[in-house]
């Protein structure tokens, strides 16, 4: 029977568990409502193209969540672990780490993204990775130390399901949003810098700067925002919050990368209108990637810029960033 003090405790554990489960499932939802708005686009600009970097990368990064956000809601809502408290550690340990991996895909896409548009510049691609390197090995380091230091609610409230957390050490895990939002705002610059260089000489691309312009902004925007949010949270509340908005985040991460990689997929699709006998009009869509390599056929008279935009545009919307363009001809 808890005293006093340990029925305010209970409360509280079961409140903050509430809340997480609550933000998990509506993550959850989000994950599965992107999926079915989206899903014939992603058919018609990804599942029919050729394999690629990308294509493997989109995959990745918009079915992955869906095992952190199932187990994670397994683990803190219907396992029994009052007779083990350290039940909870393997699997919270497997969340954290495909949170870490989650989290390197989706940089991986912006990295790929922002080599592209600066003319798929090494220097620029070897400064990113290793800064995602740096913080993927920090964030893996963090993620085994934090759930080592948790300690669960365990048989003093029995009758109680789920793994709740009572404390936590979380002071690495917060560097690890930090470096987050650090590494967001590098790549939010840089994409910025370029896509206003490159709006000044918009032969025809302007539909890619706009939406180069307009997903680097919202992803920017959103993911900095919950980053912080989560920093407050960890400090300005109890220890039974701390990953109160972590699947949330992982969430927006897969969503809003896997969008900036249809939208530019199909700002590369090219439609045909076809009008038949009878008057009725049909589009059809061909891929830059149908089962040959990518078209860099240029128009006299050409700029300089129009061809570099040109370039910029394949390369975006096939995924053809490994190649040169000597080597296609």
């Amino acid at each position: 029977m808890l005293d006093e003090e340990g029925q305010k405790a209970l409360i509280k554990l079961v409140g903050s568990n509430n809340i997480t489960v609550m933000l998990e499932f509506a993550s959850l939802a989000i994950l599965v409502w992107d999926w079915f708005i989206t899903f014939i686009a992603e058919v018609r600009y990804v599942w029919l193209t050729r394999w690629s970097l990308g294509k493997i990368l989109f995959f990745l990064t918009r079915y992955l969540p869906l095992s952190d956000v199932c187990l994670s809601i397994f683990v803190l809502q219907l396992m029994n672990p009052t007779e083990d408290e350290t039940a909870c550690q393997k699997p919270y340990l497997v969340i954290a780490l495909l949170d870490v991996i989650g989290i390197l895909v989706a940089q991986s896409i912006l990295i790929l993204r922002t080599w592209a548009i600066y003319d798929r510049n090494k220097w620029l691609l070897l400064g990113l990775s290793g800064f995602a390197v740096i913080l993927g090995i920090y964030g893996g380091i963090a993620a085994i130390i934090f759930v080592n230091t948790i300690v669960w609610a365990g048989p003093k409230f029995a009758g109680v399901r789920g793994c709740n957390i009572i404390t936590v050490d979380n002071r690495l895990v917060s560097g690890s949003y930090v470096g987050v939002m650090i590494f967001e705002t590098t790549v939010f610059v840089a994409t910025m810098v370029r896509a206003l260089q490159r709006r000044r000489h918009s032969f025809g691309s302007r539909l890619l700067i706009e939406v180069i312009f307009r997903d680097g902004l919202i992803f920017y925007l959103f993911i900095v925002s919950i980053s912080i949010l989560n920093v407050v949270v960890m400090y300005a509340t109890s220890q039974e919050y701390t990953v109160v908005l972590v699947i949330f985040q992982r969430v927006m991460h897969s969503v809003g990368t896997g969008r900036i990689l249809l939208h530019m997929r199909k700002r590369g699709a090219r439609s045909q209108l076809h009008v038949d006998s009878d008057g009725h009009r049909t589009e059809a869509w061909e891929m830059n990637t149908y089962n040959r390599p990518p078209s860099t056929v240029r128009f006299a008279p050409t700029s300089s810029h129009q061809t570099i935009m040109q370039q910029l545009e394949t390369h975006l919307a096939t995924d053809d960033w490994f190649v040169d363009d000597s080597d296609k001809e």
